[in-house]
């Protein structure tokens, strides 16, 4: 793998973001595949490649697109939960998700509840659950739990 390559890859995926190595099997040409976005290297790779590779990024699954000698290497995002409610129930979440490996958010606008909480290790945002889900890139990587039972902070984030 090229440097450029690698350093690219490396600052997708320290940003949280899916990203895939794509090498022609036959060539070793390489690209790097991020979103929609066509290839960034020296592979060209067609439309239907493209969205083959997009596929796999979603999947979470590394292997060769059927036909082709070309090998798609998936590097996920992390894993993340999103926790509406900084409530007890949050309190034994979050450290239990942290240990499955979870990237854990907690949104809550009540400051006494986000402050007392205790929720080391986990990012918190005191905000209206709609508003701080705006700034959050929820994708098929993120699970979002709604625990407050308030009608008013649980359904905008889910919405």
């Amino acid at each position: 793998m090229k440097l450029d390559l690698l350093r690219a890859v490396a600052a997708h995926v320290a940003n949280g973001e899916s990203v895939a190595m794509v090498t022609h099997l036959a060539s070793g040409r390489q690209a790097v595949v991020v979103g929609a976005a066509g290839p960034a290297g020296e592979l060209q790779l067609s439309d239907n490649e493209i969205a083959e590779i997009g596929r796999m990024r979603a999947a979470d699954r590394s292997a060769i697109i059927d036909g082709t000698q070309i090998f798609v290497r998936v590097y996920a995002a992390p894993i993340r939960m999103v926790v509406v409610g900084a409530v007890h129930i949050g309190q034994a979440l979050v450290p239990m998700a942290r240990l499955a490996g979870f990237k854990v958010t907690v949104i809550d606008p009540r400051a006494a509840f986000v402050k007392s909480s205790g929720f080391d290790g986990a990012e918190t945002i005191e905000a209206w659950p709609d508003e701080a889900m705006k700034g959050l890139k929820v994708d098929a990587h993120t699970a979002v739990v709604t625990l407050t039972h308030d009608p008013k902070l649980d359904d905008p984030a889910l919405a």
